[in-house]
């Protein structure tokens, strides 16, 4: 296993290239990367904004980016997204946007890549996750 700073374009190629070298295919990605600022809009300070954007929506960004062209025989992507993607919530404006950016995308990565080999998907709860993994059969 190796760290990584999945914020980084660099870090998250160099991981992506690991695995393959590792497995020899990439089938199946799940990006659940999270992170959550549970305040008012107008107590979030301006870091915690930036930490929730990078890790929440840059990093399945950039994941994607790297995951799609390296599944060349066809696969699977799941974003964890959240409940909160889908309504919004008083106290977590942040990061209810930043899973509305996450489902948003998600929903037009399939029909906007190009070679549609691979079937990109969201699910709102970590706990539904076994039925986005039949994506890849």
């Amino acid at each position: 296993m190796k760290a990584a700073d999945l914020t980084r374009a660099a870090e998250v190629e160099a991981t992506m290239h690991l695995a393959l070298d590792f497995f020899g295919q990439l089938n199946l990605a799940v990006n659940a990367a999270g992170a959550a600022a549970v305040r008012p809009l107008a107590d979030t300070e301006e870091a915690s904004f930036d930490q929730v954007l990078a890790t929440n929506v840059k990093t399945a960004f950039l994941a994607m980016k790297f995951e799609i062209p390296s599944m060349r025989t066809g696969g699977a992507i799941v974003n964890v997204s959240s409940r909160a993607g889908l309504v919004g919530i008083p106290t977590g404006s942040i990061y209810s946007a930043s899973k509305h950016a996450v489902s948003g995308w998600t929903k037009s990565a399939y029909p906007s890549n190009p070679t549609r080999h691979c079937k990109v998907g969201h699910n709102a709860s970590a706990a539904l996750l076994g039925a986005w993994i039949q994506l890849a059969n």
